[in-house]
């Protein structure tokens, strides 16, 4: 199958613009397509190349000041899809390609100054942090450490010490390259992004993979490209300082199925029975062609008096991983997209010791999914459920969280739904998650629940299945299915 890409040049011209709280400088970005065509067809994937806000056929024509987030960037739109008329899936990839004639000075953290503290403008001809103390300033470091949202790369300036920050799921940084892309599943860059990153200077000219192992199938998807500058990390040392680039979207036929085990967790067998993205499904475990059977031997497990209503479900592909590993127990958490997302989240996620490798995978586990049924008496018992069969993507570092969240209220109906202090019982699609927040519905028989580091979870009166934060899928059973 051959590829198709569309390439957007970027042209970002930085000036220097004069704000409240300092100097700081803006960015304007304009996009153009230059192949003439902005949808292409292969035999049997579709790439809408309608590079746009929000669709509205614009080329990204405007401003990107300095923000705390990728919301406050500007945003290309890409969506892709399987035709209709054909039962093969895929396997996507999003490149951002950055020109040689891009100033490496975009990438590097501006000097610190001293800052007024009640107007929080800069103080000129203070070149030191005693002098600044001394004036009645606040010394500003752009390098100096700062708590970051893994989740987004955007700040938590709530917390202002290593501990406070890594002990509410933040991740302690010290200065960095302030320009800055994300992948988001919508306009608003509002949930966890589906991936995100640095642009550093070994960027330049190179095709850099800002997400991959995507399964592409019938239904439509849309990806919106951020690229945005942390406002915290540039000054006016930036002027005019060019950046130029471009987005392609690549679709690759592939050998993509699905399978469902019913694996128990068991202690006594090498690797407690797990199934690991980013490896093979061990020998030892079954796999089945459906949900209903998977369902039929944890029945079978259980006793066979009892019905559990969940399994779980793992896409089987060829992929590339960022893992951590550890010497003495090999290889776990392929849950990463880059090497700076795995530096960025191996020890604080899995421990000291892990660093990071990156793990190419052939017919092995590219995803995993809790499922559960709403059956059609729960949905005649709780008016508002839907009956069906529902899926909770889990092992991915929490970059599907939000839409995990939408599935489990659409199947509950919003029936008996929690969360964290600061998110509603409904569902909220404008919410960005907390690293500690969490989300899920219950009735009578079933309960459901997704964090944002990635665990999800299906329970039934102490027997459940998940997937955890680490990628590790299994199910456990109570002794006597009650």
């Amino acid at each position: 199958m051959k590829n198709k890409s569309i390439l957007l040049v970027i042209a970002i011209l930085l000036v220097g613009l004069s704000l409240a709280g300092g100097t700081y400088a803006y960015l304007t970005m304009a996009a153009n397509v230059t192949n003439g065509n902005y949808n292409t067809q292969t035999t049997c994937f579709n790439i809408d190349y309608n590079i746009s806000n929000e669709g509205s056929g614009q080329d990204i024509t405007g401003t990107l000041f300095p923000s705390s987030g990728p919301s406050g960037g500007l945003n290309g739109r890409v969506g892709i899809k399987v035709n209709a008329s054909c039962s093969t899936r895929g396997l996507g990839t999003l490149k951002l390609h950055i020109n040689s004639n891009t100033s490496s000075s975009l990438m590097t953290s501006a000097s610190s100054y001293c800052e007024n503290r009640k107007t929080l403008e800069a103080i000129s001809g203070i070149t030191t942090e005693a002098d600044c103390t001394t004036a009645g300033g606040r010394w500003r470091g752009y390098g100096d450490n700062f708590c970051e949202n893994p989740a987004t790369l955007g700040r938590m300036t709530e917390y202002t010490t290593q501990y406070a920050c890594t002990s509410h799921g933040g991740t302690w940084k010290s200065g960095g390259s302030p320009l800055k892309y994300a992948v988001y599943d919508n306009s608003n860059a509002t949930g966890a992004s589906l991936s995100k990153g640095y642009i550093t200077s070994t960027d330049i000219n190179t095709d850099k993979i800002i997400y991959d192992n995507f399964i592409i199938d019938s239904n439509q998807q849309y990806f919106y490209i951020f690229i945005w500058i942390d406002g915290y990390l540039v000054d006016n040392a930036v002027n005019d300082l060019p950046f130029s680039g471009y987005v392609k979207a690549e679709a690759n036929q592939a050998n993509v199925r699905y399978t469902y085990t019913a694996n128990i967790r068991d202690e006594n067998v090498q690797g407690n029975n797990y199934v690991l993205i980013g490896q093979s499904i061990p020998n030892t475990i079954t796999e089945y062609t459906t949900p209903a059977l998977a369902m039929a031997a944890l029945k079978t497990a259980g006793g066979g008096t009892t019905d559990y209503p969940f399994f779980l479900r793992h896409t089987i592909g060829s992929g590339t991983f960022w893992c951590a590993v550890n010497q003495s127990e090999g290889i776990s958490g392929c849950i990463f997209q880059s090497q700076a997302e795995c530096n960025a989240n191996a020890s604080s996620m899995f421990g000291y010791g892990y660093v990071c490798q990156e793990n190419t995978v052939t017919d092995g586990v590219i995803a995993s999914y809790v499922g559960f049924v709403v059956t059609s008496q729960m949905a005649s018992d709780n008016p508002g459920m839907a009956a069906g069969t529902y899926y909770l993507k889990g092992g991915d570092n929490g970059r599907s969280f939000l839409k995990t969240t939408k599935t489990i209220y659409d199947a509950f109906g919003g029936i008996n739904c929690h969360g964290d202090n600061n998110m509603p019982a409904t569902y909220d699609p404008t919410y960005t998650p907390n690293p500690s927040s969490d989300f899920g519905c219950y009735v009578s028989g079933l309960y459901a629940y997704a964090y944002p580091h990635g665990r999800v979870n299906a329970d039934y009166v102490g027997s459940y299945c998940y997937v955890n934060e680490s990628s590790a899928s299994t199910c456990w059973l109570e002794d006597d299915g009650e």
